[in-house]
Protein backbone atom coordinates (compact mmCIF):
# COMPACT_ATOMS: atom_id res chain seq x y z
CA UNK A 1 0.00 0.00 0.00
CA UNK A 2 1.33 3.48 -0.85
CA UNK A 3 1.20 5.92 1.58
CA UNK A 4 1.14 9.69 1.21
CA UNK A 5 3.44 12.18 3.59
CA UNK A 6 3.02 16.39 3.74
CA UNK A 7 6.03 18.87 3.29
CA UNK A 8 6.64 21.36 6.77
CA UNK A 9 3.74 23.41 4.48
CA UNK A 10 1.18 20.67 4.21
CA UNK A 11 1.75 20.20 0.36
CA UNK A 12 0.99 16.41 -0.47
CA UNK A 13 3.67 14.48 -2.08
CA UNK A 14 4.45 10.93 -3.27
CA UNK A 15 8.03 10.72 -2.47
CA UNK A 16 10.77 9.09 -5.10
CA UNK A 17 12.49 6.91 -2.98
CA UNK A 18 9.02 5.57 -1.84
CA UNK A 19 8.32 5.41 -5.31
CA UNK A 20 11.71 3.53 -6.23
CA UNK A 21 11.05 0.79 -2.67
CA UNK A 22 7.32 -0.04 -4.27
CA UNK A 23 9.10 -0.93 -7.88
CA UNK A 24 11.88 -2.71 -5.91
CA UNK A 25 9.14 -4.95 -3.61
CA UNK A 26 6.91 -5.53 -7.36
CA UNK A 27 10.24 -6.63 -9.13
CA UNK A 28 10.74 -9.38 -6.24
CA UNK A 29 7.51 -11.01 -6.20
CA UNK A 30 7.02 -12.24 -9.74
CA UNK A 31 4.22 -14.05 -10.72
CA UNK A 32 4.30 -17.94 -10.71
CA UNK A 33 5.76 -19.64 -13.58
CA UNK A 34 3.55 -21.49 -15.62
CA UNK A 35 3.68 -25.23 -14.96
CA UNK A 36 6.08 -27.72 -17.37
CA UNK A 37 6.60 -31.35 -18.09
CA UNK A 38 8.46 -31.60 -14.91
CA UNK A 39 5.87 -30.62 -13.13
CA UNK A 40 3.46 -33.79 -14.18
CA UNK A 41 5.51 -36.17 -11.53
CA UNK A 42 3.74 -33.66 -8.57
CA UNK A 43 0.86 -32.65 -10.21
CA UNK A 44 -0.73 -30.04 -12.47
CA UNK A 45 -3.78 -28.65 -11.05
CA UNK A 46 -6.23 -27.06 -14.04
CA UNK A 47 -9.31 -25.31 -13.09
CA UNK A 48 -12.35 -24.86 -15.30
CA UNK A 49 -15.00 -21.96 -15.07
CA UNK A 50 -17.82 -24.11 -13.40
CA UNK A 51 -15.31 -24.72 -10.60
CA UNK A 52 -14.41 -28.24 -11.41
CA UNK A 53 -10.27 -29.47 -10.27
CA UNK A 54 -8.60 -31.77 -12.38
CA UNK A 55 -5.37 -32.82 -11.10
CA UNK A 56 -2.93 -34.33 -14.06
CA UNK A 57 0.27 -36.37 -12.39
CA UNK A 58 2.51 -39.19 -14.44
CA UNK A 59 1.06 -42.77 -14.00
CA UNK A 60 2.63 -45.66 -14.64
CA UNK A 61 4.05 -46.46 -18.40
CA UNK A 62 2.68 -44.05 -20.81
CA UNK A 63 -0.30 -42.66 -18.55
CA UNK A 64 -1.58 -39.85 -17.00
CA UNK A 65 -4.06 -40.02 -13.84
CA UNK A 66 -6.30 -37.42 -13.41
CA UNK A 67 -8.13 -36.76 -10.10
CA UNK A 68 -11.26 -34.88 -10.71
CA UNK A 69 -13.15 -32.84 -8.22
CA UNK A 70 -16.30 -30.98 -9.54
CA UNK A 71 -18.10 -28.02 -7.96
CA UNK A 72 -20.93 -30.47 -6.54
CA UNK A 73 -17.61 -32.22 -4.22
CA UNK A 74 -18.26 -35.21 -6.53
CA UNK A 75 -14.87 -37.09 -7.21
CA UNK A 76 -13.63 -39.17 -10.09
CA UNK A 77 -10.19 -40.98 -11.14
CA UNK A 78 -9.18 -41.22 -14.94
CA UNK A 79 -6.29 -42.42 -16.59
CA UNK A 80 -5.35 -41.99 -20.01
CA UNK A 81 -2.91 -43.22 -22.82
CA UNK A 82 -0.56 -40.23 -23.24
CA UNK A 83 -2.78 -38.61 -21.37
CA UNK A 84 -5.57 -38.47 -24.03
CA UNK A 85 -7.04 -41.73 -24.64
CA UNK A 86 -9.01 -43.46 -22.08
CA UNK A 87 -7.65 -46.02 -20.41
CA UNK A 88 -10.47 -46.43 -17.43
CA UNK A 89 -12.52 -44.12 -15.40
CA UNK A 90 -14.24 -44.29 -12.26
CA UNK A 91 -16.03 -42.56 -9.09
CA UNK A 92 -13.95 -42.06 -6.00
CA UNK A 93 -15.91 -42.01 -2.63
CA UNK A 94 -13.69 -40.88 0.69
CA UNK A 95 -10.32 -40.81 -1.12
CA UNK A 96 -11.17 -45.07 -2.37
CA UNK A 97 -11.45 -45.35 -6.08
CA UNK A 98 -15.00 -47.69 -6.34
CA UNK A 99 -13.56 -50.49 -8.45
CA UNK A 100 -17.48 -51.47 -9.31
CA UNK A 101 -17.80 -48.41 -11.06
CA UNK A 102 -14.96 -48.61 -13.35
CA UNK A 103 -15.17 -48.30 -16.96
CA UNK A 104 -12.06 -49.76 -18.92
CA UNK A 105 -10.68 -49.43 -22.62
CA UNK A 106 -8.72 -52.29 -23.87
CA UNK A 107 -7.07 -51.17 -27.43
CA UNK A 108 -5.85 -54.09 -29.69
CA UNK A 109 -2.16 -52.20 -29.51
CA UNK A 110 -1.18 -48.90 -27.58
CA UNK A 111 -2.50 -45.51 -29.70
CA UNK A 112 0.84 -43.52 -30.95
CA UNK A 113 1.31 -40.35 -29.01
CA UNK A 114 -0.56 -37.35 -30.81
CA UNK A 115 1.46 -35.35 -33.58
CA UNK A 116 -0.04 -32.70 -36.06
CA UNK A 117 -1.35 -34.26 -39.11
CA UNK A 118 -1.95 -37.62 -37.66
CA UNK A 119 -5.08 -39.77 -38.04
CA UNK A 120 -5.98 -43.03 -37.88
CA UNK A 121 -8.27 -45.88 -36.45
CA UNK A 122 -8.34 -47.80 -33.39
CA UNK A 123 -9.71 -51.13 -32.40
CA UNK A 124 -11.27 -51.48 -29.00
CA UNK A 125 -13.69 -52.81 -26.10
CA UNK A 126 -15.37 -50.70 -23.48
CA UNK A 127 -16.89 -52.15 -20.71
CA UNK A 128 -16.19 -53.50 -17.18
CA UNK A 129 -15.86 -57.53 -15.87
CA UNK A 130 -19.34 -56.97 -14.65
CA UNK A 131 -21.26 -55.65 -17.26
CA UNK A 132 -19.28 -57.12 -20.22
CA UNK A 133 -17.16 -55.66 -23.01
CA UNK A 134 -18.62 -53.98 -26.14
CA UNK A 135 -16.44 -53.90 -29.35
CA UNK A 136 -15.39 -49.64 -30.19
CA UNK A 137 -14.32 -47.56 -33.14
CA UNK A 138 -12.05 -44.90 -32.20
CA UNK A 139 -11.22 -42.44 -34.41
CA UNK A 140 -8.29 -39.37 -34.51
CA UNK A 141 -7.25 -36.58 -36.04
CA UNK A 142 -5.04 -34.05 -35.16
CA UNK A 143 -4.22 -30.65 -36.76
CA UNK A 144 -1.52 -28.38 -37.27
CA UNK A 145 -0.08 -26.87 -34.10
CA UNK A 146 -1.58 -23.69 -32.51
CA UNK A 147 -1.23 -21.56 -29.54
CA UNK A 148 -3.95 -22.66 -26.43
CA UNK A 149 -4.04 -19.97 -23.80
CA UNK A 150 -5.53 -21.25 -20.06
CA UNK A 151 -5.39 -18.41 -17.63
CA UNK A 152 -2.19 -16.27 -17.94
CA UNK A 153 -0.28 -19.20 -19.60
CA UNK A 154 -0.17 -20.09 -22.96
CA UNK A 155 1.51 -23.66 -25.02
CA UNK A 156 1.80 -24.83 -28.14
CA UNK A 157 -1.30 -27.28 -28.72
CA UNK A 158 -2.72 -29.45 -31.34
CA UNK A 159 -6.39 -29.57 -31.54
CA UNK A 160 -7.54 -32.87 -32.28
CA UNK A 161 -10.82 -34.36 -32.81
CA UNK A 162 -11.44 -38.19 -31.40
CA UNK A 163 -14.57 -40.31 -32.33
CA UNK A 164 -16.25 -43.04 -30.37
CA UNK A 165 -18.75 -45.30 -31.81
CA UNK A 166 -20.78 -48.22 -30.83
CA UNK A 167 -24.27 -50.01 -30.70
CA UNK A 168 -25.99 -47.03 -29.70
CA UNK A 169 -22.76 -45.11 -29.32
CA UNK A 170 -21.73 -41.73 -31.47
CA UNK A 171 -19.60 -39.01 -29.44
CA UNK A 172 -17.12 -36.63 -31.05
CA UNK A 173 -14.78 -34.99 -28.36
CA UNK A 174 -12.45 -31.93 -29.07
CA UNK A 175 -9.36 -32.22 -27.07
CA UNK A 176 -6.25 -29.56 -27.02
CA UNK A 177 -3.18 -31.30 -26.46
CA UNK A 178 -0.11 -29.40 -24.76
CA UNK A 179 3.01 -31.48 -26.15
CA UNK A 180 5.06 -29.78 -23.20
CA UNK A 181 2.78 -30.91 -20.70
CA UNK A 182 2.12 -34.23 -22.41
CA UNK A 183 -1.97 -33.86 -21.24
CA UNK A 184 -5.22 -33.02 -23.30
CA UNK A 185 -7.62 -31.34 -22.45
CA UNK A 186 -11.43 -32.08 -23.46
CA UNK A 187 -12.97 -28.52 -24.73
CA UNK A 188 -16.25 -29.85 -26.16
CA UNK A 189 -17.67 -33.39 -26.15
CA UNK A 190 -21.01 -33.82 -28.76
CA UNK A 191 -23.02 -37.33 -28.82
CA UNK A 192 -25.96 -37.28 -31.44
CA UNK A 193 -29.36 -36.82 -30.06
CA UNK A 194 -27.95 -34.46 -27.11
CA UNK A 195 -26.37 -30.69 -26.73
CA UNK A 196 -22.53 -30.30 -27.00
CA UNK A 197 -20.84 -29.55 -24.09
CA UNK A 198 -18.23 -27.17 -23.63
CA UNK A 199 -15.38 -26.52 -21.68
CA UNK A 200 -13.29 -23.42 -20.67
CA UNK A 201 -9.92 -23.71 -18.31
CA UNK A 202 -9.73 -20.48 -16.50
CA UNK A 203 -6.25 -21.65 -14.34
CA UNK A 204 -3.44 -23.95 -14.30
CA UNK A 205 -0.58 -24.16 -11.25
CA UNK A 206 1.64 -26.74 -10.37
CA UNK A 207 0.68 -28.84 -7.05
Amino acid sequence: MRTRQRTSDGTEVFPVLMRWVACLLATASPALACPTGADLADGIAIKDDDDTTEVYRKGGGNTVVVDVTYSDGFQAQNTFIHGVYLRQLADVIDGVVQVSTALSTSYASDPPEPAAGASGILQTKVGSPVDGFVPEVQGYAWNSAATYQIGACTYAAIQGTLTYKSDGIDVTETVEYIPELGIGLLTEYAEVGFDTDRYIYTDIFAK
